[in-house]
């Protein structure tokens, strides 16, 4: 789950050598007063940590999983995250990608590779991060090129799901001030889950004057046994620009294409009874799935749909014959220009970031496929940041600046959740059509006072103001006619949201040596309202219901991070202690018959955390993590219940009080222990042997606390062989992750269409047993 920031050190200097930009500016990351974990190149290329799962689960207290609707992705620091099945939420935790703010989950689809470092700051980091960073920050660098030509091949191949990478890069001067630098990264899998959906001829009875079963077609179960399957080509093209010592600008261009065979690969972990069982809206008729099983074992049974229906779905479904399908097409471009003198830096930052998402998928989690949906889904979002940092000769200097964001996303929902037949008229097999449309724009300023009172204890202060103003609206442009439940056709719900904010922030720091550092902080964080978008635009749906307020954090964090032994040992802990108030969480609101998102909840963090890296002798690091977070809520008395829940466990007018329970993905102690070898074996080649053990205490997948949700306590193993020649030309790696081959849950919900009880869960990947050769030159 989490290795050090200074992990294959050589000597006691090169510990030293990573620089992290969380007040944005430079500093060593031992000397920044914030709860950071740092990441270089090589920690991320010794376990292949090519995506941002994979990069989640190298941090403490970090969940990163990717779901199968809504916004895309579920990120979580410390127990705090955002519900992820509403596309209408931004997460509570901010990405920012070479220097862009993304709070979008769909960004998760673009691989990261080729990546410098990566900063995982944790609490609220409202002053330099602007709005919707409560929870925390992941920040990702990309490599800048390099002052001499290097060309760089590297072929990957992992045999649990067949899984090729090859990854060519091209970097190097054009001149004495321009560098250029290309990486492209190509991949390809076959899956890792079973899908054992197999074909149904045998309909279910017929119930006279019952409009849910006018499909007498045979389901065709799957026409591969496979999922999992996906594909990726990657380009990110950098140019440095560098005219003289005062000025330089960078410009990055990411370009990225995904497919896989569809997101939802979710395995019925829970049932009610002893198989998967399949119900359409309202309906007398339940079908049994004997394809299916209620357990995690690595098996789901996912049919695709039949013929008769593909072609009369509203949609770009038949296409693909019924087979469930994702693409995700991304641009990311990013502009940093620099101006420096002995006593300022004026900074400018631009970003653009812009995809394109299309998926269809089955959602019943069963052979019948008897709940689907199809989304299309654009967004576009361009920022503009100016920051001017003093570095005056004397103990006052300031950092100032202003920050612009415009948004816009456009989605396109199609479902389908029940067998109702096509519709007479239209002959459309789909249950409903939606559309919504949601601009945003971002207005910020932000200040930052640094008083050095001694040369060894600096006094910062400052604040955020964030302006908001969004608008939506959203409307079903299409209704079956048995669907009355919803809202009809070119009814349109207008929203408007308008708030403002300010977010304080004070540190103070002593460093009474240069190996030691001593913090407290005060904190707070932001993130803005909105409106749900939820894929259902029901019949009660007004601007009200859709409509939902910021949620805000604030509290204390004290942290020592020192360097013993002339540097051989670190040791950094950190305490801290949070409040998160008006926590948008989604809840079933009765009037509306659908899930919205609400201000239901607050909830509390308090923990503590200690990292510590020991370099024993020439070549051998030792390291090691332990920490323990109480994430609970505050207060959470109308909690929607979970499936099978009744009066005797607290549900009470499908309501229940959490106030006291554990927030999700919050496991209240974490530990890790790994170590790193290198020696010479013979001329002119090297050994590298590094392994890594960690322990995740047990935690819910679920936010209404389900049992049937529950992750119980596991440990992890991952390791790596290197052989490597000394001139870094080749080398030959053997890379396991999760070697003991754990199935974990990700992330669960109460399966559609299911009885109470009914639960279906993501599983992340398994054991990896990666053959990876690279070349320099």
């Amino acid at each position: 789950m989490m290795t050090t920031a200074w992990v294959d050190a050589g000597s006691a200097a090169e510990t030293d050598t990573i620089t992290v930009t969380a007040r944005k500016r430079e500093e060593s990351v031992q000397d920044v007063p914030v709860a950071i974990q740092a990441f270089s190149q090589e920690d991320l290329q010794k376990y292949q940590s090519n995506d941002l799962s994979k990069i989640g689960e190298m941090a403490s207290q970090v969940s990163i999983i990717p779901t199968s609707s809504g916004a895309g992705a579920s990120f979580t620091v410390r127990g705090l995250g955002s519900a992820a099945n509403d596309s209408g939420v931004d997460s509570s935790v901010v990405l920012d990608i070479d220097g862009m703010q993304i709070n979008r989950g769909h960004v998760i689809r673009a691989g990261m590779f080729d990546l410098a470092g990566v900063q995982v700051m944790k609490g609220p980091q409202a002053l330099f991060f602007g709005k919707n960073s409560p929870a925390g920050v992941i920040s990702l660098t990309s490599n800048n090129p390099t002052p001499d030509w290097e060309f760089i091949g590297r072929l990957s191949y992992e045999i649990e799901a067949d899984e090729f990478i090859g990854e060519a890069i091209a970097s190097g001067p054009i001149n004495d001030k321009v560098g250029i630098r290309f990486a492209y990264r190509g991949r390809t899998q076959k899956g890792w889950i079973k899908n054992t959906a197999g074909p149904v001829t045998d309909q279910a009875p017929y119930v006279p004057g019952y409009v849910f079963n006018a499909e007498p077609y045979a389901f065709p179960g799957t026409s591969d046994p496979r999922r999992g399957s996906q594909q990726e080509h990657i380009g990110r093209l950098t140019l440095a620009f560098t005219p003289s010592d005062a000025f330089d600008a960078t410009l990055k261009i990411l370009g990225a294409h995904y497919s896989d065979d569809g997101p939802s690969l979710q395995e019925v972990t829970s049932c009610s009874g002893p198989l998967p069982i399949s119900i359409p809206v309202a309906s007398r008729v339940t079908l049994v799935d004997v394809y299916g099983d209620c357990k995690l074992d690595g098996r789901m049974a996912s049919g695709e749909l039949a013929p008769e229906v593909a072609a009369a779905y509203d949609g770009d479904v038949d296409r693909k014959g019924g087979r469930s399908f994702m693409m995700v097409d991304t641009l990311l471009t990013t502009l940093n220009m620099n101006y420096q003198t002995d006593n300022f830096t004026l900074t400018s930052q631009t970003g653009i970031y812009y995809y394109d998402y299309t998926r269809f998928d089955n959602f019943d989690g069963t052979t019948f496929n008897q709940l689907l949906g199809i989304q299309f889904e654009d967004n576009l979002n361009v920022s503009q940041e100016l920051r001017f940092l003093s570095t005056f000769d004397f103990p006052l200097n300031f950092m100032v600046g202003v920050y612009y964001e415009k948004a816009k996303r456009d989605s396109d929902n199609n479902g389908k959740i029940a067998a109702h037949g096509p519709d007479p008229v239209s002959g459309r097999s789909n249950s409903w059509n939606a559309i919504s449309t949601v601009k945003g724009d971002t207005y910020s300023a932000f200040g930052q006072l640094i008083w050095d009172i001694t040369p060894d204890i600096e006094l910062a202060g400052g604040a955020r103001f964030t302006r908001e103003e969004k608008d939506a609206t959203q409307q079903n442009t299409y209704r079956h006619p048995v669907m009355t439940f919803l809202k009809a056709p070119g009814v349109v719900v207008a929203s408007s949201f308008r708030d403002s904010n300010v977010s304080p922030e004070a540190t103070l720091t002593w460093t009474p040596s240069n190996n030691v550092t001593l913090y407290g902080a005060y904190k707070t964080g932001y993130k803005s309202g909105g409106f749900s978008t939820n894929t259902v635009i029901s019949a009660g749906a007004t601007s009200d219901t859709v409509s939902y307020d910021p949620e805000s954090s604030e509290g204390f964090e004290i942290g020592a991070k020192t360097m013993l032994f002339d540097g051989a040992l670190r040791l950094n802990v950190t305490g801290y202690r949070y409040t998160f108030k008006n926590l948008q969480v989604s809840a079933f609101d009765a009037s509306t018959t659908s899930f919205q998102i609400r201000n239901a909840a607050s909830a509390r963090t308090t923990g503590i955390e200690a990292e510590a890296s020991l370099l024993v002798g020439e070549g051998l690091t030792l390291r090691g993590q332990i920490g323990y977070n109480r994430a609970r809520y505050v207060s959470f008395t109308q909690a929607p219940c979970y499936g099978g829940q009744g009066a005797a466990q607290g549900c009470v007018g499908g309501v229940q009080d959490l106030s006291g329970a554990p927030t999700v993905f919050a496991p209240d102690v974490t530990a890790g222990l790994g170590f790193s070898y290198d020696t010479p074996v013979f001329n002119g080649w090297s050994l590298g042997l590094s392994s890594d053990v960690t322990y995740s205490a047990a935690y819910y997948t679920l936010f209404t606390i389900s049992p049937f949700a529950y992750q119980d306590s596991y440990a992890k193993v991952n390791a790596s062989v290197r052989l490597y020649s000394d001139d870094d030309r080749w080398e030959f790696a053997l890379i396991g992750r999760n070697l003991g081959n754990k199935r974990i849950l990700g992330g669960s919900a109460d399966k559609p269409g299911g009885l109470a009880g009914d639960v279906y869960s993501y599983s992340p990947r398994t054991r990896e047993i990666t053959f990876q050769v690279t070349s320099r030159f």
